[in-house]
């Protein structure tokens, strides 16, 4: 099976952005999927913290549904189809403070390259917790 690297990476950068209560800075995540575990640190401006920005970047083709937000908790159903992916998926992401999150993220479908289609099952999940209010040499995450 294939895991698209750029849906992976897609995730992984977005994830500190989901919820409300992230505090920005500079965030480090550790990634783990199909038993590979990746750290990475990331900066978040005070404006990079919406769920609606984020929502935004999303695939072409992708549609968010069953979205449930808290003030310190989110949870949604998406489906993609297009001419490149066909599938569906499920993310929740849960804030035990401002400085600490997790995440879970699944997708089921197909990927359709070179005139081929080749399933695809990812699951990944994901810790974040924030480093520092001075990102350093980090550079912020684009929009």
């Amino acid at each position: 099976m294939i895991r698209p690297a750029a849906l992976l990476l897609l995730c992984a950068a977005a994830l500190p952005a989901l919820a409300g209560p992230a505090k920005p800075g500079l965030w480090e995540t550790k990634t783990t999927s199909d038993g590979d575990t990746e750290t990475d640190r990331h900066c978040i401006k005070a404006n990079d913290n919406s769920f609606e920005e984020w929502r935004g970047q999303i695939n072409k083709g992708c549609t968010v549904t069953t979205l449930k937000n808290t003030a310190t908790a989110q949870s949604y159903d998406y489906s993609c189809v297009s001419a490149t992916q066909n599938g569906k998926g499920h993310l929740e992401m849960v804030f035990s403070s401002p400085t600490q999150y997790r995440a879970k993220l699944s997708f089921d479908g197909k990927l359709i390259a070179g005139g081929k289609t080749i399933p695809m099952a990812m699951k990944m999940e994901q810790e974040g917790r924030w480093v520092s209010a001075d990102c350093g040499a980090a550079e912020p995450d684009e929009e």
